[in-house]
């Protein structure tokens, strides 16, 4: 009796439980119910429809429903996540509170008809959005497509109700089927659209043309060769290192008939399917040969390969041809390969553009046998490539196969991950930190102890690897330990004069420095250490320093007639630079023949220096470049016996002084220089370099007006009055200040991502204002050409000496590049902004100020 009496009671409180057929939430209650939700893209809404609500993306069937006066108790189920119950409280006509149980807090949220961040589209432009028929990558037999307002899912035609495009994210489309609804998501990744929802996340790709293909979809290797040989995707076929069309691919039963082109001339191919993962394939009349479905990796090799690397000795560049294909690439961003270029001495990059359906070509010129990284941000693989090599590249990220020239040492390489040798522990490294001198030679033995230990037992378990990997391998661990053990000279005091112990040199000298690797390119790490051991040995040298005075200067000059000067002023020129040349031998001698050069002499030397004093600064650089390109060179003669490695550590240096001065070097100079090469390749890419410095005055500046005439403030010694005067013309915008100097490197390298940050700029009240440290006027503009660094919104300024030093001084410049942000009112806002290659953190600070 107790129990009938509660239960009738909750049915006049409360009214029906449970929902029939025809009953649906009431209509008010239809549509968005937006809440904040923080940041976009986080959950921010509840679409509620006729039986149900969505709750962090996904949709709950209403089972049964209360209300009374405005509340509503809702139990909602969902095949994967359960039974929950909501309740719904009315505070307005469009406001209300939610209060979900599996979530701690009640949530108040504002009626929609439409979600304000999604645009809809009608059937037409919807199709667009999603063309074509799709099939499920993990079930070949699960099609979608989308005709009209019907869309083909699971197996099931469903109705679109809506179509959509969330914050340039996704698509979402909410779906209908025999009163049953469905909440859907559409990504795109590259050639992958990815339908989620309802607990699940498949990735779908177009239907091929040829659906018989997905009878063979995948790579196939001959398993005596060990060797990948054909690729069958959806869209063309791999075979001989190269891309072919189908004309024809049929399959009946377990036989198939397949003519690939590639337009220049036909393959018949017949193939022969006798299980899952074996393929008889046999091309035109050649003998049928049998194929395996490739796994991540192939099998070992089962026969030995003495053969050794290539050496061209440097006497020729060649061009390297890798082919690609990345599967279901996620954007067409191009394919990088880096290598170090031994030249100038830098890392660089090559790309291959991706065309729809990722596939690349990447050509990559080498001088020698060359280490390099293939798209590491994507594969997280080295290699090594030959100069004239070509080869084709599988990747899907999870096989990585190679057939063409040297598929054997890439294939190795890429299952071999070298840098497992040398295992990352953030303690260890710390406690190497704090080691120095022998101690720290202790570790880095006992390093590469474990190195060599780690890569013997892959030898083993692999016996037989090509003699080039091993050798590749075996330097590879050398050269880590060669790099650290020299890059510690940083952390020497150098300006104390510390130096390692004897036998921690005698140590790199025999282990490392002896007996280089070839060629030196085949192993990255190797052009740190030579340039660390040379320039460590270079420094231990007495009398290495590099020095000019400006009575030579001055004197080189005037014998050139590149200054004008009178006879006295000659002869006075000639004795000052006698005292300061005795000066440097004999200090008693010099003071005493100071004496004999009177007022009058000493009055006319440095009225010529004042007079000229831009012309003395740019050849007093030049000279001093040169002096310091000569002693280089001297050394790398006396230390370095191997022709294969002095040849390109000449050319480098030549071309660094190239490039550092960015003018060409005096003819006759740079003919001396040039025949010490004795590198064809290596001499004709520095010859076309000087020329192009020989060319680049007679170019015009894209745009002028950005260099800047200083010539009125040469008087000032006020800081304050020169900064202003500066950024005066620009007040109103916001002004990124770069101070830099045609000497130093890492400002030159910067610049070389200005461009990019000026083009994400562009439109904005932003001026990119350059002030030059010490720069002479040739170089300066010969910089500023290269780089391309003129337009509307850029200024460069040169300053005389003094000024610049005001200014350096008032800024608190301590090193080069310096970069600063300036704010509408001239106000220095930020003393270290963030750099060029930092663009999208300079472009939002610029960004902040500009608000």
């Amino acid at each position: 009796m107790k129990l009938f009496v509660a239960l009738a009671l909750c049915l006049l409180v409360f009214g029906q439980s449970n929902l029939s057929a025809e009953e649906k939430i009431p209509r008010k209650l239809h549509g968005y119910w937006l809440f904040d939700g923080g940041n976009k893209g986080n959950w921010d809404e509840i679409l509620v429809g006729e039986n149900f609500v969505e709750l962090l993306w996904d949709l709950y069937r209403v089972d049964s429903l209360r209300e009374n006066s405005g509340k509503y108790e809702l139990w909602l189920s969902n095949k994967d996540k359960g039974i929950i119950s909501l309740h719904i409280e009315m505070k307005a006509d469009s406001l209300a509170n939610f209060k979900f149980d599996k979530l701690d807090n009640p949530i108040t949220a504002k009626l929609n008809s439409r979600h304000p961040d999604i645009v809809y589209y009608d059937a037409p432009e919807m199709q667009k959005k999603i063309a074509g028929n799709w099939i499920a990558a993990d079930n070949l037999s699960k099609e979608f497509s989308l005709r009209d307002k019907q869309m083909l899912l699971d197996g099931k035609q469903w109705e679109v109700l809506w179509f959509g495009e969330y914050l340039k994210k996704e698509y979402r489309a909410l779906l209908r089927e025999n009163g049953n609804h469905r909440l859907v998501y559409f990504k795109k990744r590259g050639p992958l659209l990815n339908i989620g929802g309802d607990g699940k996340d498949l990735n779908y790709s177009k239907k091929p043309k040829f659906p018989a293909i997905l009878q063979v979809l995948g790579n196939w290797y001959e398993p005596t060769a060990n060797q990948w040989t054909f690729g069958f995707f959806e869209d063309f076929a791999i075979y001989k290192g190269q891309f072919w069309d189908y004309e024809k691919f049929s399959f009946n039963g377990s036989t198939g008939q397949v003519v690939l082109t590639d337009h220049k001339k036909k393959l018949t191919l017949s193939l022969s399917k006798s299980a899952a993962n074996t393929l008889a394939i046999k091309v035109g009349k050649a003998p049928t040969v049998k194929y395996e479905l490739a796994g991540n990796r192939l099998p070992g090799f089962n026969k030995k390969d003495e053969a050794a690397f290539k050496n061209t000795h440097f006497q020729r560049v060649d061009t390297a041809y890798i082919t690609g294909y990345l599967r279901n690439a996620p954007n067409q961003e191009p394919f990088g390969i880096s290598y170090h270029n031994p030249l100038s001495d830098n890392e660089e990059t090559v790309y291959g553009e991706l065309d729809s359906l990722g596939r690349f070509v990447v050509k990559v010129p080498l001088f020698n046998t060359t280490q390099v990284f293939l798209d590491w941000r994507r594969t997280n693989k080295m290699d090594v490539l030959e100069p004239g090599e070509r080869y084709f590249l599988y990747y899907d990220a999870k096989q990585f196969l190679m057939m063409g020239d040297n598929a054997r040492l890439h294939t190795e390489l890429s299952q071999y991950e070298a840098y497992k040798a040398f295992p990352w522990n953030q303690e260890e490294y710390d406690q190497l930190e704090k080691l120095n001198g022998l101690p720290f030679l202790t570790a880095q033995k006992a390093k590469l102890q474990k190195a060599d230990a780690f890569s013997k037992a892959y030898f083993d378990q692999n016996p037989n690897l090509s003699a080039k990997f091993k050798y590749f391998v075996n330097n590879f661990n050398r050269y880590n330990m060669g790099r650290d053990l020299m890059q510690k000279r940083f952390r020497l005091d150098r300006q104390n004069g510390e130096r390692f112990p004897k036998e921690y040199m005698a140590y790199v000298t025999d282990t490392v420095f002896k007996d280089p690797v070839a060629p030196f390119t085949l192993i990255r790490d190797f052009s740190t250490f030579i340039r660390d051991y040379i320039d460590y040995e270079k420094e231990g040298t007495p009398g290495g320093g590099t020095s000019v005075n400006h009575s030579e200067v001055l004197l080189k000059l005037i014998s050139s007639n590149q200054i004008q000067a009178s006879a006295a002023e000659k002869e006075a020129a000639i004795l000052e630079w006698k005292a300061d040349s005795l000066a440097l031998v004999d200090s008693l001698g010099a003071a005493a023949f100071a004496k004999t050069i009177s007022a009058d002499q000493r009055s006319l030397t440095s009225k010529l220096k004042s007079k000229h004093q831009n012309e003395m600064n740019s050849a007093a650089t030049d000279l001093l470049w040169e002096r310091v390109l000569g002693k280089e060179l001297e050394f790398y003669e006396k230390t370095v016996s191997d022709p294969d490695l002095l040849k390109p550590q000449i050319s480098k240096l030549l071309y660094q002084y190239l490039e550092r001065t960015r003018k060409p070097m005096d003819a006759q100079e740079f003919q001396k220089y040039t025949t010490k090469i004795n590198s064809p390749a290596l001499e004709a890419s520095v010859v076309a370099y000087q020329k192009h410095l020989i060319k680049l005055p007679k170019m015009d500046f894209a745009y002028a007006a950005s260099l800047k005439n200083t010539s009125h403030l040469k008087e000032s010694k006020d800081a304050d009055s020169i900064f202003k005067s500066l950024i005066a013309p620009y007040k109103g915008k916001v002004i990124y200040l770069d101070v830099w100097g045609t000497w130093c490197q890492p400002c030159r390298e910067e610049m070389k991502f200005a461009n990019a940050a000026k083009d994400a700029l562009k439109g904005k009240d932003v001026v990119f204002m350059y002030l030059a440290n010490n720069s002479p006027e040739e170089s300066w503009k010969n910089i500023i050409k290269e780089m391309n660094l003129t337009s509307e919104n850029t200024v460069h300024y040169r300053l005389p000496d003094l000024q610049q030093s005001l200014i350096e001084r008032r800024l608190s410049v301590k090193g080069f590049p310096t970069f600063m942000l300036i704010d509408k009112e001239g106000n220095i806002v930020n003393t270290a902004a963030p750099r060029p290659s930092e663009k999208d953190k300079l472009v939002s600070s610029v960004s902040d100020l500009l608000k």
